[in-house]
Order: C-alpha cells, then structure tokens, then sequence
C-alpha cells in the first residue's frame, strides 16, 4: 500500500493524498461551497449546464446524473476536487479548500446523484 501511495504522490502531488475527514461530513457547508464554487459550471443541481459552462472543452461533466459518474468513487472525486483534471477547465481546489471542505463538497456531490435516482422512482 504504501508503493501505491508513493506513486499517487508522485504522479498528482502531495496535494492528491487521500485525506481522511477529521470531524464529520457538513452537508450544508457543503452545499454552500458547491453552490460558490462549483455550480458555475456544473450547475446548481450538477447537470454541467452552469452558465459558465457554455462553450467550454470538454463541457463539464453531469456530476448530479448518477449513470454520468457511477464509476467515480468518492475517493476519486476527492483527488479530482483536490488536483484538478489537466487538460479541462477543472482546476484543483488543494490551496483553496482544507481536507475537510473537499470531503464535505464530494458527501455534497454525492447527494445530487441520489436526488435525480429518488426522482425517478428508485
């Protein structure tokens, strides 16, 4: 585990080590950095259609529709939340939020893919 770790670290940076949370998850601080932050782009309920998102490369991705990212784990959207994607618009957050920030906009995130499953009757 720790030749793993050692090969996140040099291929993302110290930035993209796994942090665990060290209090419990705030939903609504999360909501309130989603909506500060993020919904610029990935919109308000995480559908990419933020005003800022009309003409981008790549367009942002639907982070709210779950089958968009079933296969992102938390723990992957933490590191993408801290380091960025290279090549898109989407910047890392590491100088900007702590640990604990990130973690409560990912527990955030993740409660937009279960709104649009409950919409549907799941």
């Amino acid at each position: 585990m720790d030749a793993l770790h050692q090969r996140f670290r040099a291929a993302l940076g110290s930035d993209a080590q796994l942090d665990l949370p060290t209090r419990r998850v705030d939903l609504a601080a999360g909501r309130s950095l989603y909506e500060r932050n993020c919904a610029s782009c990935h919109g308000l309920t995480g559908l990419g259609d933020g005003p800022a998102a009309k003409g981008m490369e790549p367009a942002p991705p639907a982070i709210g529709r779950h089958d968009a990212v079933a296969d992102v784990s938390p723990g992957l959207m933490y590191r993408i939340v801290a380091v960025g994607i290279n090549g898109t618009p989407m910047a890392g957050w590491a100088s900007v939020l702590s640990a604990d920030e990130r973690w409560d906009v990912v527990s955030y995130v993740n409660t937009l893919r279960g709104r649009e499953r409950a919409a549907q009757g799941e």
